[in-house]
């Protein structure tokens, strides 16, 4: 019987709809875990357990390796009451050290399931000193084919490392952990995790990758985030997260791509960007965002794509962009988006931010003696652009794509300066204004020492 990763949520027979906020951990938990699932210990008074629910198709066996770096521990196979008692049935190992693997058959286990499995409930725990409890791989597995039979997971550990991208904990749908000590990648492409019930993050540094690729993910309870600094792709490619609690992120410094690819978010979470440095695809591709209230950009240097791929993205607030160094592509494909206040771009070389964007007008964008090139390439929206230019000496300009008013090319050229090299300015859709350009309407830009492509 092939065992297949879970992506969806379970249905209920009368689904509720969702709050317009976000949703509780322990009702998403109560929700959709199945009710023939054994019962998980509870362990937020229990420190020195981890608990783990295994399901091996009926007639099947799996492995169930670990890596204990600098301790031992004492394993053991049982099953759970209905109140979650742990009972042990097996005696795996009394201390168990360093890389182990165990063989778990389903003809030794009962309590089947309704999709043709049995269960195992693993207990891991340790008395005396502090071991780290890390999920593995087999033992010569290179292939990156295998998957963990692990369902959920419960503990209250010093030290834990899931590192999903290694160890393949594509079916595990829950997870509750206290006491212990999280690393960046800790949920990485657990592809069927479905809700975080608790989760101590009070001294990681770095949450890269935390979440990314988790498909399933739909609640996380409210974490304390004071202490991190690096956020890069956190939550990316959490395609099923709607809406996160608000997170205390005063300390946060980069959050590149932290939300890229969230194709179900509605709302950015209350957060302190204050510090960050770099926006870089921050909300890059998150099509469900319409309004952005509150964003602190003003220690922002790196701005690529921060907005890209926000096709739903109507309004957005003052975006600080005076310390900007680079801004490619920022706006790109915000079909929604019509105006962009207060922006600042003297600072960059490439202004090339509103590729395919909605926006209807830039007036007197800054530009300065940094700016190598200009673009506003197909932005059919566009209806009237003026520079400010300050110390320019001129760069190639380009209209492709663009389908300006004659006035609104009169108007640009009357805000172009003087250059004294050759540059060229690549007018848009010929169907537009620019069929209509007179030579006079020309000579404002040539006399000043533009040509035309």
């Amino acid at each position: 019987m092939t065992d297949t990763p879970f992506f969806p949520l379970e249905q209920s027979s009368s689904p509720t709809p969702a709050p317009a906020g976000p949703l509780d951990p322990e009702v998403v938990y109560r929700q959709t875990r199945p009710s023939d699932w054994l019962t998980m210990p509870e362990v937020s008074d229990a420190p020195g357990n981890l608990y783990a629910l295994v399901l091996i198709p009926q007639g099947a066996k799996v492995k169930f390796p670990l890596n204990i770096p600098n301790s031992s521990v004492k394993v053991e196979f049982g099953h759970t009451d209905s109140d979650g008692t742990f009972i042990s049935t097996r005696v795996i190992a009394e201390s168990a050290a360093g890389n182990v693997e165990y063989t778990i058959e389903a003809s030794d286990f009962g309590h089947p399931t309704s999709d043709g499995h049995v269960q195992c409930m693993v207990r891991v725990s340790y008395q005396d000193g502090q071991p780290a409890i890390y999920f593995s791989r087999p033992a010569g597995d290179t292939s990156y084919a295998w998957v963990s039979p692990v369902r959920e997971i419960s503990c209250n550990v010093c030290e834990l490392a899931l590192g999903g991208y290694i160890t393949a904990l594509k079916h595990m749908r829950y997870f509750t952990g206290y006491g212990f000590v999280p690393g960046f990648f800790m949920f990485r492409n657990n592809i069927s995790l479905i809700a975080v019930r608790h989760l101590g993050t009070g001294v990681l540094r770095s949450a890269q990758n935390f979440f990314s690729g988790c498909l399933s993910l739909t609640a996380i309870p409210q974490l304390d985030y004071s202490h991190i600094y690096q956020m890069i792709e956190m939550f990316s490619g959490c395609v099923s997260l709607e809406y996160l609690p608000e997170m205390n992120t005063i300390h946060a410094d980069t959050v590149q791509g932290m939300f890229q690819g969230c194709t179900s978010l509605k709302q950015l979470p209350v957060m302190d960007t204050s510090e960050v440095y770099d926006f870089s695809q921050f909300l890059k591709d998150c099509i469900s965002i319409n309004t952005i209230d509150v964003l602190d950009t003003s220690c922002g240097y790196y701005f690529d794509e921060m907005f890209s791929g926000c096709i739903s993205l109507r309004e957005i607030p003052v975006i600080d962009t005076t310390n900007a160094y680079a801004m490619t592509d920022m706006f790109k494909s915000c079909h929604a988006l019509a105006s962009v206040p207060g922006i600042h771009t003297e600072r960059i070389e490439d202004v090339d931010l509103f590729d395919d964007s909605g926006i209807t007008a830039l007036v007197d964008l800054p530009i300065s003696n940094k700016t190598r090139s200009l673009s506003f390439e197909n932005m059919k929206a566009l209806t009237r652009v003026t520079l400010s230019c300050s110390g320019w000496d001129g760069c190639d300009i380009s209209f492709a794509g663009t389908c300006l008013s004659r006035e609104a090319y009169v108007e640009f050229f009357q805000s172009l300066p003087v250059i004294n090299s050759p540059y060229t300015i690549t007018l848009g859709d010929i169907l537009g204004g620019a069929n209509m350009l007179t030579a006079e309407d020309r000579a404002i830009a040539t006399e000043k020492g533009w040509s035309f492509a």
